[in-house]
């Protein structure tokens, strides 16, 4: 049983904080005043000096008083005692410097944690005076207990004191700007509404339990708040509706009181920011910035290192906000501060849900925190849970199985002070109170209903249609009868028509498919329904499961367990939501609201595409005059109900409609609501909803082209000003795209670049990342692609692939200097190796744990492979073995691999597992028989330089290497010969090879920057050189299915690029012409010329008329040329770049005249 278990936790743990305690008795004898005679003198200057200072110190007096007590109790005690005296004078050290701490300006550092200490000493001088209080009047005495008790009495006084000090030392506060670091601490306020007395918790029904109901189990987890030594993790468990919130926002609000809550968390699905696990950590950083002085300052020193912390991954997130903070300052921290985080299963993501339990869990025995958590006992979180507290001293408390007659008993407390001005009778209590059960979710539901029903009936009719819903003994049948009940009052009972029947049935399916809350407006909008006002009425017979925040007008379910209801057939009969159907509808309610803005264009007036959007006076005003609600979330949410929605062929032509006429205005909104971010992956859904629905070919190339469109302008800095998706985007997108076939016959004003050069770009790159301010030597994708892994000055991270987010980290010391990494097809292993050759393995799944994968004697570690399956993981090292490690539990074991000669510099499996293919410094490949470990044949003969990299065609047939001899082969794996090649082009050292998915083309990168695409089966090039990289490239791969090409380099970057279009890139012209992205675009003031700065670091100079290339490529720039423009007389032409320089060209002639002119730290823009 659940409280058993928790009281048995609670008693064993009491037993060992009363013997850590071991207080004793009082002496018979006459006590006299230690600090009267001089004894503890620094107690009475204190007390002096309290009584002569501000109020707000008000809590410290109570404190210092009991030291004049417990100076009596220990002199009467341990006079004699050397340790006690000893402890004397280093107490009476402290409390000199308090003293002097007081007399300062320290009113802003009386905290929460300040109170708590204070507290502790009232708490340990009442616990000695209690004692003395018990044992008056015995005669003999246990002189050596009396003794120990008060010596360790004294010690816990003296380091409450030291801790009291650290927090009232006005020196730490001299070290940080309080002003700045306010802006910073605002900055990680994102969530303020998730803390557990926050303004919205009025609005979603969030509050203290009744009055009477609940106690045993608040006093039970108070109790275990209370007990130090009851373990550092307190998870309360219950099914839906058994009023874990409620019970968790009361104990807040006792630990507030006791100033012994350091942060609360309350999740909700209700609350976009309160159900994204990424804000759970900075949340509780800012409020411990608020409950510990020294936190705060210790916090201060980490955002002045990394301002950005906040919004890095989790791991990084708790480490830099959390771990290291504490580290620093949990000498001053009480030792019994609380936070609690409330309703985990409520977030959006599990498996980052898992992630940060496995962070919070796994460091609780390294910080002072204490967490109470509470949840459904959902699969993941339980195992989570279960492996910490199974063999701690850590407890629980499960709701759902309490006692029965207990639960009831509180239900009833709690409904007759909800209902105390309904006029029931007791036969009327009976029925409604029975029908509740154990649940409070019914009772407050039911509550809910009876309130509103008896406005409007009589209360006869209204208890008669709770009494009649069915009655059951399993939980979730009672709430399903309840929910029934209430939908048959608001259906069939009521007097409204069928069309108002239906306009509410819609507006209640519309609330359980969002995916994210919506306003009334923003509902009335897109459901055609007139306004927020009614909806609002339409929702009124409603009321009793859906909710209107008051603050933020968002609709949303009352309860988690009603959609659950509404969309399971077998629960909700006749309400049953066809949510794939709803979709659909949602999906048609989107695209047509986008299509029916007006204007179709510059929705917010901008008046030149010269300014940042940041920097147009009165934009955000602008922005939501312009923008309504429903328009905001049809275009951030269209494409997410597109691929929820049931097959339709009436949408092909609504999809069609919307990229060939409303996505520039959808990438206007987009941008201006800053969700730019987000823009690819909705694209990319929707296209992908074209290829697997089998579109009409025109369809699915619009849909690509725009995916492509919309990528190059998110991923760069043009996107700062929305006006250049008209102004440079869209006029230097190739004639033949079908986005310009689209777009361009409709515009007019903008410049129309003619000439073949325009049709010759290349449009490769999509993005690009900086992920390191050193080199990138290697990066690996997850099976799914939807997963890259790559190292960082910091350690590895690991990048959502559609919008390059860094979505988790490893800062672990081992992982600093990391150069290889190879990540498990499933994406819950990576491999690495450091710089000095050791090979680890980040387990991500189990806990994030890192352990090494082979014995301390083998290092060197060069090259790392995962085979297919990810059972193993291939090795190649510097004195030219390789090994072969198993990674299931049954099959752990190493095998060595002899043979090269030299360096092993690169390895990988066979499509089939059973084979090793490996590149070596003795200028040979070598395929192996995994299973053996011998060498399949001899050495693959042919390159004159060592191979740097290999690379399996999907099918095994072919195996491609790259080679220091700046040359590609292609090798037969079963019999060694040459099939193809050598493929020339690079004029440096090939350092990467990737086959195709399917085999039809090989993708390599180069020491020489660039990156070429073979056709497999001739050799020829097929697109490139792709300018961009502005050092070595060091490693390049393909995207599962064959349409991107990801590219690392010694230039810190990670890019993406577009290979799906190659039917015209053996005309593309590699010498000339912009090669990659453009950063920034200016006219001449003649109007004859436009200069462009691209992402190769080259400036292009154009003729407006013919579309001719006439000046350039202008190199000298290392990085992106991120702003160009001409100056007055159109002399000359200034540019800036990411290499933080600036440079002045003729141009006439296109020489550099000036430059570069060096003083920025940081980007030219």
């Amino acid at each position: 049983m659940a409280l058993p278990f928790l009281r048995d936790t609670l008693a064993r743990s009491k037993a060992r904080w009363k013997r850590w305690v071991n207080t004793t008795s009082k002496s018979g004898s006459t006590l006299t005043s230690a600090v009267g005679q001089g004894i503890w003198p620094a107690v009475g200057s204190l007390l002096k000096q309290l009584e002569s200072s501000a109020e707000v110190f008000a809590p410290l007096k109570p404190a210092i008083s009991g030291l004049s007590r417990l100076a009596e109790i220990c002199e009467g005690l341990s006079r004699e005692s050397d340790e006690y005296i000893e402890l004397r004078g280093k107490i009476d050290g402290v409390l000199q410097d308090l003293t002097e701490h007081i007399k300062g300006p320290t009113g802003g550092m009386m905290t929460s944690s300040v109170k708590l200490i204070c507290s502790d000493i009232e708490s340990e001088v009442k616990t000695l005076e209690q004692r003395q209080s018990q044992d008056t009047g015995r005669k003999v005495m246990d002189a050596i207990e009396g003794l120990e008790g008060v010596v360790d009495c004294c010690r816990r006084v003296h380091s409450h004191l030291k801790r009291l000090k650290l927090n009232l030392n006005l020196q730490i506060l001299k070290a940080i700007n309080e002003q700045t670091l306010e802006i910073k601490l605002a900055k990680m306020a994102l969530s303020g509404s998730a803390i557990y007395n926050s303004a919205e918790s009025d609005s979603i029904k969030r509050g203290l339990c009744t009055p009477g109901t609940r106690k045993t189990q608040i006093d039970l987890l108070l109790e275990w708040a209370r007990t130090p030594a009851a373990g550092k993790t307190c998870w309360m468990n219950g099914m839906a509706g058994t009023g874990k919130t409620t019970i968790s926002y009361t104990v807040c609000s006792e630990l507030d009181k006791a100033c012994q809550l350091g942060a609360s968390f309350f999740c909700s699905r209700t609350i976009p920011e309160c159900r994204q696990v990424k804000n759970i950590i900075p949340s509780i950083a800012y409020q411990l910035a608020r409950f510990s002085v020294p936190f705060r300052c210790a916090l201060a020193k980490v955002l002045e290192l990394d301002p950005d912390a906040h919004i890095r991954s989790l791991n990084i997130q708790y480490q830099k906000l959390i771990v290291e903070p504490l580290a620093r300052v949990e000498s001053s921290l009480p030792v019994d501060f609380i936070v609690v985080i409330d309703a985990l299963d409520e977030c959006d993501d599990e498996d980052s849900v898992s992630q940060i339990l496995d962070l919070l869990l796994s460091t609780t025995h390294i910080t002072p925190i204490r967490f109470l958590m509470s949840s459904r006992p959902e699969r993941e979180i339980a195992r989570k849970m279960a492996g910490r507290l199974d063999g701690h001293d850590d407890a629980r408390l499960v709701l759902h199985d309490l006692d029965s007659s207990m639960v009831k008993a509180d239900i009833e407390i709690y409904m007759r002070d909800e209902l105390k001005d309904i006029p029931m009778t007791d036969a009327q209590w009976s029925v409604i109170i029975e029908r509740c059960g154990v649940l409070f979710i019914y009772a407050s539901t039911t509550c809910r209903y009876i309130k509103q029903a008896y406005e409007l009936m009589a209360l006869e009719e209204v208890v008669d249609v709770i009494a009649s819903s069915k009655p059951t003994h399993k939980d979730k049948n009672i709430i399903d009868e309840l929910y029934k009940t209430v939908l048959d009052a608001a259906f069939i009972k009521s007097r409204l028509d069928d069309i108002n029947k239906q306009r509410m049935r819609d507006v209640l399916e519309t609330v359980v498919c969002a995916i994210e809350p919506m306003t009334v407006d923003a509902m009335a909008g897109l459901l055609g329904i007139g306004t927020g006002n009614q909806i609002e009425r339409l929702m009124m017979p409603l009321r009793s499961v859906l909710n209107v925040t008051k603050n933020t007008g968002l609709v949303s379910t009352l309860h988690a367990s009603f959609p659950d209801f509404m969309l399971s057939s077998d629960r909700s009969g006749s309400y049953y939501c066809h949510y794939r159907t709803r979709h659909l509808k949602m999906t048609k309610a989107c695209l047509n609201s986008i299509d029916a803005n007006k204007p179709k264009f510059n929705v917010c007036g901008l008046a030149s595409s010269y300014d940042m959007d940041r920097d147009v006076e009165g934009l955000e005003k602008r922005v939501h005059q312009s923008i309504s609600p429903a328009l905001v979330y049809a275009c951030r949410y269209w494409s997410k109900h597109l691929n929820l929605a049931e097959s339709s062929s009436q949408l092909i032509d609504i999809i069609h409609n919307f990229f060939s006429s409303r996505l520039l205005l959808w990438m206007e909104v987009i941008n201006l609501t800053k969700h730019i971010r987000h823009a690819t992956s909705i694209i990319q859904d929707a296209e992908r909803w074209c290829t697997e629905h089998k579109a009409p070919d025109d369809l699915i190339a619009l849909a690509h082209d725009a995916s492509q469109f919309v990528s190059v302008y998110a991923n760069h800095p043009v996107s700062q000003s929305t006006p250049h998706i008209y102004v440079s985007m869209l006029p230097f997108w190739p004639r033949s795209r079908p986005i310009s076939t689209a777009y361009m016959g409709r515009t007019s004003g903008l410049v129309r670049p003619t000439g073949t050069a325009i049709d010759r770009r290349q449009l490769a790159l999509i993005a690009t990342w900086k992920v390191s301010t050193s080199s990138v030597w290697s990066m690996s994708l997850t099976a799914d692609g939807g997963r890259l892994v790559a190292p960082s000055e910091n350690g590895i991270e690991v990048y959502d692939t559609t919008t390059g987010e860094s979505v988790l980290s490893l800062t672990d010391e081992r992982a600093k200097s990391v150069d290889y990494v190879a990540v498990s097809p499933d994406g819950t292993r990576v491999v690495f190796s450091r710089d000095e050759g050791i090979a680890y393995v980040w387990d991500i799944k189990n806990g994030g744990t890192v352990t090494q994968l082979l014995p301390d004697d083998i290092s060197g570690v060069l090259c790392i492979a995962f085979s297919c399956d990810g059972s193993r993981v291939a090795c190649g090292l510097t004195n030219g073995d390789m090994y072969i490690c198993g990674l299931q539990q049954e099959a752990s074991s190493v095998v060595r691999l002899t043979g090269h000669t030299d360096w092993v510099r690169s390895v990988v499996f066979s499509p089939d597992c059973l084979h090793l293919a490996s590149g070596s410094s003795d200028n040979t490949v070598r395929v192996w028989d995994v299973r053996t470990g011998q060498p399949v044949g001899e050495p693959f003969e042919g390159h004159t330089h060592w191979i740097r990299s290999v690379s399996y065609s999907d099918d095994g047939s072919r195996l491609a290497s790259g080679s220091y001899d700046n040359t590609i082969r292609v090798w037969d794996p079963q019999t060694g010969q040459t099939v193809l090649g050598p493929l020339t082009g690079h004029s440096y050292a090939v350092s990467g090879v990737s086959f195709s998915p399917g085999g039809a083309f090989i993708a390599s990168g180069s020491w020489d920057r660039t990156i070429r695409v073979y056709d497999a089966r001739t050799g020829h090039t097929v697109l490139g050189p792709l300018h961009a990289h502005t050092d070595a490239v060091n490693w390049v791969m393909h995207s599962t299915d064959g349409t991107r090409l990801y590219s690392c380099s010694d230039d810190g970057t990670v890019r993406i690029w577009n290979i799906q279009d190659r039917g015209t890139s053996d005309a593309l012209p590699t010498t000339s012409g912009v090669s990659t992205g453009i950063y920034s675009v200016r006219y001449s003031h003649s109007g004859r010329h436009v200069v462009c700065g691209s992402s190769d670091g080259t400036v292009d100079v154009w003729d407006v008329r013919t579309g001719e290339l006439v000046r350039g490529p202008l190199r000298d720039h290392e990085e992106q040329v991120a702003s160009v423009d001409y100056s007055p007389d159109d002399q000359y032409i200034a540019s800036g770049s990411y290499d933080s320089t600036l440079r002045l060209w003729d141009a006439t002639t296109g020489n550099d005249i000036h430059g570069p002119m060096r003083g920025h730290s940081d980007w030219g823009l």
